[in-house]
């Protein structure tokens, strides 16, 4: 038999209000009632039904989490951290991912705001002309929103954005300084994240007055899929054979870097004696790899904690203020690396 709150209220010999209030926890109620009520829907086996919880208060407890790839560790890290803290508040979320293609961030969008959800999070996002701003500008002016890194200076709403820039100067600054000048940097396709570290590799070779090579810029044309380990071990192999004084390697993210690991093994390359490896991201595989990795550390659990705080204040607040909070990087040396 399924019992409604009135059956439990009945069993508790309270009212249904009471009743609602101790689910709710948004009133007070005494000691000895509340144990009363809790006691009725443990007997009863009581289920609240979230629909009319959501109904009454015009609230879904749901919140809209897009990203570009699951495949990539760094976006699925940073949701298992911001999932931990939206279901401890008591809000689930709705997570899609949109392989980086506009059309399927925007289809998402509309998705999420017919499904009323409380609040968007959307981690590196496609968006990179005026009217795909405009279109999130017009979402994020009704619904409470966060970015996480990409355009987010386009958008007028919250973010979360790592000093990626710091971060590539490290790394950078450090293969240098350990193995010369013959540097390559390994990037991919259509990201900002790797546009930015691409401008900073390019201020750099002009600081330090380097020429740029034909081996300099490396790119794997799927930078956040499953395919990406293998298309960066083919591309390494193939260059380095054209190219065996490449002494150091700047990769991305930590997909890139395993499939140059993989590439190294295979022409029996001793790391970091005869290259040195710097990574991105410090997920879990830069150092699960049998060589472990080096890498610019962009605090993942932390990125994931201050997104929950930014969309949990704007989702459970009166007041709305835009907050742009930056998250620290920093350099990791392991096995990689001289």
């Amino acid at each position: 038999m399924k019992y409604k709150i009135s059956d439990v209220a009945k069993e508790a010999g309270v009212s249904i209000s009471t009743v609602s209030r101790v689910i709710n926890n948004n009133y007070p109620v005494s000691e000895s009632t509340r144990k009363k009520v809790e006691s009725a829907i443990k007997k009863l086996n009581f289920v609240p039904s979230y629909l009319a919880k959501s109904l009454s208060e015009n609230k879904s407890y749901v919140i809209g989490v897009l990203i570009p790839s699951i495949n990539n560790l760094f976006f699925t890290e940073i949701v298992a951290e911001l999932e931990k803290h939206l279901v401890d508040n008591k809000y689930m979320i709705y997570l899609v991912s949109t392989n980086n293609i506009w059309e399927q961030e925007k289809n998402y969008l509309i998705n999420m705001v017919e499904r009323q959800v409380d609040g968007l999070i959307i981690l590196d996002s496609s968006a990179k002309e005026t009217g795909h701003f405009k279109f999130i500008n017009k979402i994020a002016f009704n619904i409470p929103t966060v970015m996480v890194n990409g355009r987010y200076s386009e958008i007028n709403c919250s973010a979360v954005v790592s000093n990626e820039e710091y971060g590539a100067k490290l790394a950078l600054e450090h293969l240098y300084n350990t193995v010369g000048d013959n540097i390559s940097i390994f990037s991919g396709k259509s990201s900002f994240s790797y546009e930015i570290k691409e401008k900073v590799f390019f201020n750099f070779l002009s600081e330090k007055n380097i020429s740029l090579k034909k081996y300099s810029i490396l790119k794997v044309p799927l930078g956040n899929s499953l395919q990406t380990i293998d298309y960066s071990r083919d591309i390494f192999i193939k260059t380095y054979k054209k190219f065996p004084y490449i002494k150091g390697i700047y990769a991305f993210n930590d997909l890139i870097s395993s499939g140059i690991l993989q590439g190294c093994k295979m022409l029996n390359l001793n790391i970091p004696e005869d290259i040195s490896i710097i990574s991105n991201d410090n997920t879990i595989l830069s150092s699960l790899s049998f060589t472990k990795l080096s890498t610019v550390d962009l605090k993942l659990k932390k990125i994931g904690f201050e997104t929950f705080k930014l969309i949990y204040k704007l989702v459970t607040s009166k007041t709305q203020s835009n907050n742009i909070i930056e998250i620290d990087t920093e350099l990791i040396l392991r096995d990689s690396t001289i």
